[in-house]
């Protein structure tokens, strides 16, 4: 009986840090995802300077910063799939802080690697549209591995709960881990 209190605590801290990279991976669409540089003269115009060689003088770097939401169409359909890849681990921690247990919570779960992946292919795009990452991509990909975590952790720490509850012949209702 110990260990499940054990792993009741477990759990509430992998929620908790569940939720910690799912707030930084909304603070990170406020960040800069990537940048491109090109060099201009005085007027404006665009120079071509080679790599290795000396700017000409009058011409200066300009780097330009690309934000998630910069291009974001609300008409669009499509472009929803953008905000929905920074908001659903919010969604889905508050839907496994209501229901931790049952059908709701088992189809969170199984979805939850799903829409990790699709969260870090839609960022990994928006990255692929500058000429280096910045700030936000680094966030944005250290929260997703935070909330990655976590969320292993969790199931496996529940499977092994629920193991050794059938392993010891409790019915599901009875177990000690069906409320954790």
């Amino acid at each position: 009986m110990a260990e499940h209190v054990l792993v009741k605590a477990t759990m509430k801290t992998m929620h908790r840090i569940k939720l910690t990279g799912a707030v930084l991976l909304l603070l990170s669409a406020a960040l800069p995802m990537s940048s491109c540089s090109h060099f201009e003269d005085a007027e404006g115009n665009r120079v071509t300077v080679a790599e290795g060689e000396a700017v000409p003088e009058g011409v200066q770097k300009v780097v330009t910063y690309n934000y998630a939401f910069e291009d974001f169409d609300a008409a669009e359909a499509a472009d929803w799939l953008l905000p929905a890849a920074f908001l659903w681990p919010l969604l889905v921690v508050g839907l496994l802080w209501r229901w931790s247990q049952g059908p709701v919570a088992v189809m969170l779960r199984l979805a939850e690697p799903v829409l990790l992946v699709g969260s870090a292919y839609l960022i990994a795009a928006l990255v692929a549209w500058g000429e280096r990452p910045e700030a936000g991509a680094y966030v944005a990909f250290a929260a997703l591995a935070i909330y990655a975590g976590a969320a292993v952790w969790e199931d496996v720490r529940r499977g092994r709960a629920w193991w050794q509850d059938r392993q010891a012949g409790l019915p599901p209702q009875a177990s000690p881990t069906a409320a954790a």
